[in-house]
């Protein structure tokens, strides 16, 4: 009981002795603090303010990048161009579901795999996407199109023409869609996405664009360390785990 007593007597007067060392730093910054005068002092007629400081201060303020929403001033197009690039992830998405691609299984093992490969149910999920994300995103393309007064008359006579290019494609999709197949369906969805890139990029001469990076897979190095091939200097062979040495060795 004894030691017990002692014990929390001395983790009392840490904690104790903890605080009283939080209140004498605090005390010392107020202290460092009162030898500065810190209140802002009033500008008397002959005070003279550098023309380097009030360009800095501009600078400052205004520089940056001189599109439509840079600083303070981010427009409505701009918000609305914000929102189509938004489009970009979910097609880039079901465009790679209709692809076949090298990807591990849940033992490791690597095989061509593809997700969407066409009949009712997976038709179902391309009209899903459809319906979802690309006909929202045609939508915003042709209402914001005609107010984007690009720099180029030709580029946006251009801009203006791909909301009407991107709604042939949806057209084209629903065909691919009732007809069940997969590879009509992933034609279309790489229009849908060329079409979306064509009209970013025309976007671009005036509005700030954000990119759609799609995530780099993990190599076997990456993704096993020591227990895979690539570790050792190998290859694996495809649709199995077992290693074997590159032609070069």
């Amino acid at each position: 009981v004894l030691v017990l007593i002692l014990s929390c007597s001395n983790s009392a007067f840490g904690y104790v002795a903890s605080i009283s060392k939080q209140s004498i730093r605090k005390q010392n910054v107020i202290l460092a603090m009162n030898n500065f005068d810190l209140q802002p002092q009033p500008l008397s007629k002959d005070t003279k303010i550098p023309t380097r400081l009030i360009v800095g201060s501009i600078l400052s303020i205004f520089g940056g990048s001189l599109k439509a929403n840079a600083g303070f001033f981010s427009s409505q197009e701009q918000d609305q161009i914000d929102e189509i690039c938004k489009f970009q992830k979910p097609i880039a998405e079901l465009l790679d579901q209709l692809r076949p691609s090298n990807i591990p299984n849940a033992v490791g093992v690597y095989s061509n795999t593809q997700v969407l490969k066409g009949g009712k149910e997976d038709s179902d999920v391309v009209l899903s996407y459809m319906e979802v994300f690309i006909k929202p995103c045609q939508r915003l393309m042709e209402k914001v199109a005609a107010n984007l007064k690009l720099p180029s008359e030709e580029d946006q006579k251009k801009i203006e023409v791909l909301p009407l290019l991107m709604k042939g494609h949806i057209a084209e999709l629903t065909q691919a869609i009732q007809s069940m197949q997969a590879p009509a369906q992933e034609r279309e969805v790489a229009e849908v996405q060329e079409t979306l890139a064509d009209f970013l990029k025309l976007a671009a001469t005036k509005y700030v664009i954000t990119p759609y990076v799609a995530p780099r897979p993990l190599s076997d190095a990456e993704l096993f360390g020591p227990l895979g091939c690539e570790f050792w200097g190998k290859k694996r062979i495809e649709g199995s785990n077992a290693c074997a040495w590159t032609e070069s060795q």
